[in-house]
């Protein structure tokens, strides 16, 4: 019996059917095997890839790991999201302040400043530029306005442009960030608009910002009173009659107390301008020769050089406008004109060629080079940096400055 099955078996393996099996099985295992390493190969490339972003977005975190970045600043509370959602209404923006603030976190933006921004730059998200373009920041490229497929990702696209452009360069407010974003002059601005730019995104952050914040800027501000007459003389025992520089930094807000500085209430900043300056300008208006019109405007660029220079450098200084303070400038034998920021020494005065801002350079101060001016009805004298003004007199928004250096011979102060 065995013999016949052994000899059974003989027979088929040296058949044609056993043989063409045989090569089947082969060429489905081999199939199978190229199968096997296809797919380890793919997961092997993926995981490289994955560490691979992992490792880019490290080197991303650690490349602004030194950018500051305090969540408590510019926060927007309960009260803020209902008032960005009231006046979001009928717009693509309704209902989405809590997506607006998610993104803000995430990209590392103060939520009020890109929520007053969005307002600002597209109504509230009503504008042709959100609704048509789901591009509520305005955001141009190279070329024309750019669009987006979703509301969301033109969102996450502005955050990002606003935060590597801006924030992480130390452009964190509206003042800083309006030369750059929103450029008075600008080719696609015909009826400037631009002009107009920070001081309406100020206004809307300040309405958007969390009431938390004011209560602790509040209580701050209280702790502080013990120690605001040191800061004011920060350089130290300031007299009236002393060196420009010195003295403009005396009777203006330090730099970490621009909020103080702010208009509130009273346009006009007497308010809440320091008490050597309220002094400085009523001395000023004994010492000039020429009449100020408004005695009560402290929240003015050309009033506050104005009462420094008067108090300090030249009695003839006029008080009116930016324009006034230019043609004086430039006729008087006790200036000298120059357009290079590397000839500027502390006490001089930066005026634009054309009606607009005023400043007192102070030089270099607490080791940054630093300027001294306020705003027409925005703030009142406050310590700042003079690193947008390049080094041919030109600041973000393009506009172009003249340096003055006092050259006659400074008068002592009386009283008149």
């Amino acid at each position: 019996m065995f013999s016949a099955i052994a000899k059974g078996i003989t027979l088929i393996s040296k058949s044609k059917t056993y043989k063409k099996l045989i090569k089947i099985g082969c060429v489905m295992l081999l199939g199978l095997f190229m199968v096997l390493i296809a797919v380890v190969g793919f997961l092997g490339s993926k995981m490289f890839g994955s560490l691979e972003e992992s490792k880019k977005h490290a080197i991303e975190d650690l490349q602004y790991s030194n950018v500051c970045f305090d969540e408590s600043v510019g926060k927007t509370d309960k009260n803020g999201m209902a008032l960005f959602n009231e006046n979001a209404k009928g717009g693509i923006l309704e209902g989405k302040a809590e997506l607006v603030t998610k993104i803000a976190k995430k990209n590392k933006i103060p939520s009020s400043l890109f929520m007053a921004i969005i307002a600002s730059e597209s109504n509230w998200g009503k504008t042709a530029n959100a609704t048509v373009n789901k591009n509520p920041l305005s955001l141009m490229g190279a070329g024309p306005l750019r669009s987006f497929p979703t509301i969301e990702e033109g969102l996450n696209a502005g955050a990002k442009n606003l935060f590597d452009l801006y924030i992480s360069q130390g452009l964190d407010t509206p003042e800083k960030i309006g030369p750059k974003y929103a450029p008075v002059g600008a080719t696609n601005d015909p009826t400037n608009l631009n002009s107009n730019w920070v001081t309406n995104v100020e206004k809307i952050q300040r309405s958007l910002s969390s009431t938390d914040n004011k209560d602790k800027d509040k209580d701050k501000n209280k702790k502080d009173k013990k120690k605001d007459k040191k800061e004011e003389d920060s350089c130290g025992a300031i007299e009236m009659s002393g060196d420009t520089a010195k003295f403009a930094i005396s009777i203006a807000y330090p730099r970490d107390q621009h909020a103080k500085a702010n208009v509130s209430g009273n346009p006009y900043g007497t308010n809440v301008a320091p008490k050597k300056y309220l002094q400085a300008k009523q001395n000023a208006m004994k010492l000039g020769t020429s009449p100020e019109g408004m005695p009560s405007l402290f929240a003015s660029c050309d009033r506050f050089v104005a009462t420094v220079i008067i108090n300090t450098t030249d009695r003839n200084f006029p008080w009116g406008s930016t324009t006034e303070q230019q043609n004086y400038l430039s006729k008087s034998p006790k200036w000298k004109q120059y357009t290079k920021k590397s000839e500027a020494q502390p006490g001089d005065v930066w005026v634009t060629k054309q009606n607009g801002h005023v400043i007192l350079y102070a030089g270099k101060y607490q080791g940054i080079d630093t300027i001294v001016h306020a705003s027409y009805l925005e703030f009142v004298g406050r310590v700042d940096n003079a690193s947008y003004l390049n080094e041919n007199m030109i600041d973000l928004g393009s506009r172009e400055y003249y340096g003055y250096h006092y050259i006659g011979k400074k008068e002592k102060k009386d009283e008149k």
